[in-house]
């Protein structure tokens, strides 16, 4: 019976295949469509908020002396915000892919508007560079810049909205059109509906997945906005006058105490909100690399100097020794103190009081440049290193608070070790504390002058 249904409708059938191939086709073509001219849209409005907040903290920073930048750091950021805004125009391409260019008349005077705001911004961003001083919430300058900041993040957002919109829309126009092909195709129902049913759900999963990365990439964005940051300088810098006694005595000794458990609080806070950002941009492939010439042993000293106040409280003996005529590193200096920084700071946080930590720099015997902090801790078991060096991840330990600290230190040292295609070790065993190597490739060797 069922080879007669065949012979009987062999037609009809052949035409029902040929219509769900077509609609399969159709599905195919749709997808590529918002894959190749949407998502990539989307992606840029998303650089041109991310590269403009960048160059915003990085100029507050400066200004506030939390942070060297150069003034070209800060305008290469505003650049490349509007580089996106003119590929979003006119298309183009990066390493990241093929940008096609926006054919709604709307969005297209939207973009430049845009182009037009981070023209300004940038000029506002050199002013109060130029200046030289960080500004009054009533300065006019102060005032025009945040706002131009704040009206361009707005005006992206638009943006990005409308994309969304238009997503949406191009769905559901092709779920109704999946459901009339449904019904020419009744004969092949129970097929039709299995395929429309996994193509449906592929197709959800994937905007899903697009909109939860968005929503976690907004989220971050906003974790590390103006208003964020505004406050707890505030309360860091008023801290530390309490605990200076600028103005006059506190009264009683607890009072400067607490002020310095505020200012090392804020401190903690700040570091979290920089590791976050950097470990976005590692996974996004867009953390730059500021090569210059490094000396290791202002660097180690530089590093060692501004953690052993830690050291000292715990009565850690924090040394440091660098091999005499040590060569320069190519690199990138505020990477290598960054990565200096996590290691001191991991050594101290699991060394017990009277332990004893030591950073040295010395040429490895294959000549590479070799960073080394050793700690008499509490080690760490084999099978917990990967642990160890895994975002978010944290040995726990009966004598250690397991919540002092992101868990992001040493995966950031990874990465940023790797950025400069070097290595790292980390040979530990429990109780016997812990050695953790780097090695620089030797391309990144620079000959110390010889009268140096």
């Amino acid at each position: 019976m069922n080879a007669r249904f065949l012979q009987n409708h062999i037609i009809w059938i052949f035409c029902a295949v040929v219509v769900m191939a077509g609609a399969v086709f159709f599905s195919f073509l749709v997808g590529r469509d918002m894959a190749q001219r949407y998502a990539p849209l989307v992606d840029a409005a998303m650089e041109i908020k991310l590269e403009t907040t960048t160059a915003h903290l990085l100029l507050d920073e400066s200004l506030s002396g939390e942070r060297l930048a150069k003034l070209s750091d800060i305008i290469r950021h505003i650049d490349q915000a509007t580089w996106y805004a003119q590929v979003m125009l006119n298309g183009g391409n990066n390493q990241e892919g093929t940008f096609l260019l926006l054919e709604e008349p709307e969005l297209r005077g939207l973009v430049e508007k845009i182009i037009q705001k981070i023209s300004l911004f940038r000029s506002l961003a050199e002013e109060r560079w130029g200046k030289g001083i960080e500004f009054t919430t009533t300065d006019i300058n102060h005032i025009a810049f945040h706002y131009t900041f704040e009206d361009l993040i707005t005006t992206v957002d638009q943006i990005e909205t409308v994309l969304q919109h238009t997503m949406q829309s191009r769905m559901q126009k092709f779920t109704i059109l999946q459901l009339l092909l449904v019904i020419v195709v009744l004969v092949l129902g129970a097929i039709t509906g299995v395929l429309f049913q996994q193509n449906k759900k592929k197709l959800q999963d994937a905007r899903s997945e697009a909109e939860l990365a968005n929503k976690a990439k907004s989220a971050f964005l906003a974790s590390i906005s103006h208003d964020l940051r505004t406050p707890l300088n505030a309360i860091m810098g008023f801290s530390e006058l309490m605990k200076s006694e600028m103005f006059g005595a506190l009264g009683d000794p607890h009072y400067v105490e607490y002020a310095s458990d505020i200012r090392d609080s804020g401190e903690v806070l700040l570091t979290l909100i920089d590791d976050i950002l950097d470990l976005s941009r590692i996974e996004a492939g867009k953390y730059i690399l500021i090569e210059e010439t490094v000396d290791l042993e202002d660097t180690i000293k530089a590093s060692v100097k501004m953690l052993h106040g830690q050291a000292d409280h715990k009565n850690i003996d924090l040394f440091d020794h660098v091999a005499p005529q040590l060569p320069h590193l190519h690199g990138d200096q505020k990477s290598v103190l960054r990565i200096l920084n996590n290691l001191i700071s991991n050594a101290i946080k699991f060394t017990p009081e009277g332990g004893e930590i030591v950073v040295q720099a010395m040429l490895s015997n294959d000549h590479r440049l070799k960073l080394q902090v050793k700690d008499t801790g509490i080690g760490v078991k084999k099978e917990d290193i990967a642990k160890a060096l895994a975002p978010y991840e944290q040995i726990v330990c009966k004598d250690f608070d397991p919540h002092a600290g992101t868990g992001l230190g040493l995966f950031l040292c990874c990465s940023l070790v790797d950025l400069h295609g070097g290595e790292i070790t980390f040979d530990s065993e429990l109780g016997e504390g812990t050695t953790i190597s780097i090695l620089f490739p030797a391309e990144r060797i620079i000959p110390r002058a010889i009268n140096a």
